[in-house]
Order: structure tokens, then C-alpha cells, then sequence
């Protein structure tokens, strides 16, 4: 048996969590080497690949060895070997790029034991087990039927639901505010959405870190995500559309749902004098899986017929 493979990342939001582990998934699968990965533990529950009471069944069902999520002692053993064993370790800075697929292309991957690193990426291995990988991370039945009422409750109400990810709280200091914006912005930025399906009816579902005034988006035909963040970011992966920052957040759900997202990413394009990408059907875009977060790459989808 080849020699595991384990993930030591313990930094991060969920889907900053989820977007690598799906990654080194699919590297496990086309490699056949055992994965274990002991950061995921607050997360597991969710997802029928992880869960305890389903994982098993899960795995068994699709032929394929389950990536371990315990690990003794990780911390210490991951310590020593970045001490003994430095070639066997690949650690990255949170801005830096692993390139998990060139390693494994180019053969140095065999020799890799330990990874460390935010954007652990393998393309090629991700797009082909892209069926696996949303298997996997498919919420456990509560979360779903949770998150599928609440956008039905809305669908009820309008033709075309948008999710919106008003993303506040810890993006007011989070590269000196780039990605922050006020709820009256978003706001703004929902009444475009309004004119541009101006011949259908829009309904709105909020998800937010922060509390939102009801206020707000009086006039509009809105309602909040399910509360909880597993469960708002299923809702996201059930619209139509979706707005939103940058965030792998509302990444995730486009691509796990193949939703086309509008990335809001207005004091960027001004700060470098990129040209304004305005609020039009042609620029909302389903996240194809290739890379994540500032290593990401988008795909065109077609909303002709949307």
C-alpha cells in the first residue's frame, strides 16, 4: 500500500477547509493513496461523506477507500517531521500556491507526506471526480430539507430567486476593508438585479454573518437564509443566481450547485482601474472547479435561456 497522505491545514473558514479537502480527495482517488485529514473535525457532521453515521456506507457504496479523520497526535508528528524530514513536507503561506497536480505529473508527489497549505490544488484529478466530490459534500438529509423549505418558501412569492452573501463582519478588516460593503450598497446592488430581470419577478435570500435591519430592502421581495452557516450555504447552492464578494463562501455554492455567480468586486476594479464589470446576466458566471479562492478560475454559462 502507498504510504498516506496527510492534510494539516488547520486554518480557515469552512469552505477554505472544504475547497483543498475536496481537492486532495480526488488526488487520493487517481493516486490510490490513503488521505487522512484530522482539521476537518468541526465540519464532519455535515456531509454524508464525512459524517460518522454515513461515511462508511457512503465510501463502501462507491468502491473507493475513505479518507481517515483522526490522526494521534498530529500536531507533534507533523512538528518532527518538518524537523527530520524536510523534503517529505510541503507547507505553503496562505498566498501561496501548492501545485498539488504538477507534483503528482511530475512524480515528486510519492515522496510528499505531509501538506500544509491553504490553495491545494490539483485540477485535473478535481474535475474528473467533480461526481465524487459533490457526493461527498452533499449536506446530510436535515440540512438539506432545511435549506430546500426556505428557498421554496421564497419560490412561492417570485419567478427567479437570487441569493445575495452579504459578507460584513470580518471582511471590515480583511485586506484593509477591499471586500467590504454597507448594506445599503448591497442594496443598491439588488435593485440593479431588479432592473436587469425587469420582465420576471425577484426574490431575494439573504445570508449574512452579521444581522441585517429589516428595513433595508424594504420595497423588495426578500426573506433571510435558514441561519445557520452549513444551512444558508446549501440555500446559496438551490438558487438561480447568486451576488456576492469574493468569498470561496458563495464559491462553493456555485459550484456545487452549478449556480452563475456575480462576484462583487467593485474597489478592486477601482483601485487598479480594471474596467467596472457591471450588473448584467452576461456577467454571472458558474465557478467550473478550477482552482479557488485568488487561484481560481471561472467558467461562462450560458443565461440565454434563464
Amino acid at each position: 500500500m502507498s504510504q498516506p497522505l496527510y492534510y494539516v491545514h488547520d486554518v480557515g473558514g469552512m469552505c477554505n477547509r472544504i475547497f483543498p479537502f475536496a481537492h486532495l480527495i480526488a488526488t487520493s482517488v487517481v493516486t490510490d493513496r490513503p488521505l487522512a485529514n484530522p482539521t476537518f473535525t468541526k465540519y464532519e457532521h455535515y456531509f454524508v461523506g464525512t459524517n460518522e453515521n454515513q461515511r462508511d456506507a457512503f465510501w463502501e457504496n462507491a468502491g473507493i477507500r475513505a479518507p481517515q479523520l483522526k490522526l494521534s497526535n498530529w500536531r507533534g508528528r507533523f512538528k518532527l517531521a518538518r524537523r527530520l524530514n524536510a523534503s517529505r513536507v510541503q507547507v505553503r503561506s496562505e498566498n501561496e500556491l501548492l501545485d498539488v497536480e504538477g507534483l503528482r505529473t511530475g512524480g515528486k508527489l510519492d515522496e510528499v507526506r505531509w501538506i500544509s497549505a491553504l490553495y491545494a490544488i490539483d485540477n485535473s484529478a478535481f474535475a474528473q471526480q467533480a461526481a465524487l466530490i459533490k457526493s461527498c459534500f452533499r449536506p446530510v438529509p436535515e440540512i438539506e430539507r432545511s435549506a430546500n423549505d426556505c428557498v421554496d418558501r421564497l419560490r412561492r412569492h417570485c419567478d427567479v430567486v437570487i441569493g445575495v452573501h452579504i459578507r460584513q463582519g470580518d471582511y471590515a478588516g480583511h485586506s484593509g476593508g477591499m471586500m467590504f460593503f454597507e448594506t445599503s450598497e448591497y442594496r443598491e446592488l439588488m435593485d440593479q438585479a431588479v432592473a436587469t430581470w425587469h420582465d420576471q419577478s425577484v426574490g431575494f435570500l439573504i445570508c449574512s454573518n452579521v444581522p441585517q435591519p429589516d428595513d433595508s430592502f424594504d420595497g423588495l421581495t426578500w426573506q433571510m437564509g435558514p441561519g445557520s452557516e452549513i444551512a444558508d450555504l446549501t440555500a446559496l447552492s438551490m438558487c438561480d443566481f447568486l451576488i456576492g464578494p469574493p468569498s470561496t463562501f458563495s464559491e462553493w455554492a456555485s459550484y456545487v450547485g452549478a449556480v452563475p455567480r456575480f462576484v462583487w468586486n467593485r474597489k478592486y476594479e477601482q483601485m487598479y482601474q480594471v474596467l467596472t464589470k457591471p450588473l448584467t446576466k452576461e456577467n454571472f458566471v458558474v465557478h467550473g472547479g478550477r482552482g479557488f479562492g485568488k487561484f481560481s478560475s471561472r467558467i461562462s454559462n450560458s443565461l440565454s435561456e434563464r
